[in-house]
């Protein structure tokens, strides 16, 4: 992880960048990163079918998230 170029297209408050989320995947066990198929987008084509799994209170495309949003994990 220490070497990945891989760019997120969101991120919690709190994470400004994808190198710090990285260090956070590295340090907090029961941190987690979704595929964008679980996370909801504003724009829906109705391509696919939509997972069972899937979260809410929030889109992708939000700039802060609101309360009901998944947390991030505490910074070390």
């Amino acid at each position: 992880m220490e070497n990945t170029t891989y760019q997120f297209a969101a991120k919690a408050r709190g994470y400004p960048t994808s190198a710090a989320i990285w260090r956070a995947l590295q340090t907090h066990p029961g941190l987690a990163v979704v595929d964008p198929f679980v996370a909801p987008r504003k724009t829906n084509y109705n391509c696919a079918a939509q997972p069972k799994f899937h979260l809410r209170g929030f889109y992708v495309e939000d700039k802060e998230p609101n309360s009901r949003s998944p947390r991030a994990a505490p910074k070390a």
